[in-house]
């Protein structure tokens, strides 16, 4: 998001809340700040469907969690355009720090969020 700011792309954020509103890398930053864990439902799915009814033109979509189940990541990136990249993180100390596949959705599991910059490199 911030290097996309860089860039003078546009950025928009979709949480299972709702559509976040910032006008600056700054702002973007306090309002992820408060995103809240979403505990019922099927949130994710709920999200990632939202974006295609809600945002026109998006070239990247991320799909954010904790210690999603694959599988609901994977049925949450089906809900996404084909023409869209797609990938997705968890946020998991118990898990270790790795790159997979799941299907033909990139998943980065980060045990420390220290390790997001690289694996970020990775993917994009």
């Amino acid at each position: 998001g911030i290097s996309a700011f860089g860039e003078e792309r546009q950025v928009t954020i979709c949480t299972s809340s709702g559509r976040l509103s910032f006008v600056s890398a700054m702002t973007m930053l306090d309002a992820l700040s408060t995103i809240e864990l979403e505990t019922t439902g099927n949130a994710l799915l709920e999200a990632a469907a939202g974006i295609v009814n809600d945002e026109i033109g998006i070239s990247v979509a991320a799909i954010v969690s904790g210690n999603t189940d694959l599988m609901d990541m994977r049925a949450a990136s089906l809900q996404v355009p084909a023409n869209v990249r797609v990938f997705a993180v968890r946020a998991n100390q118990k898990q270790r720090t790795e790159r997979r596949m799941v299907g033909d959705l990139v998943v980065l599991n980060l045990a420390r969020l220290s390790h997001l910059p690289a694996a970020m490199r990775s993917v994009l």
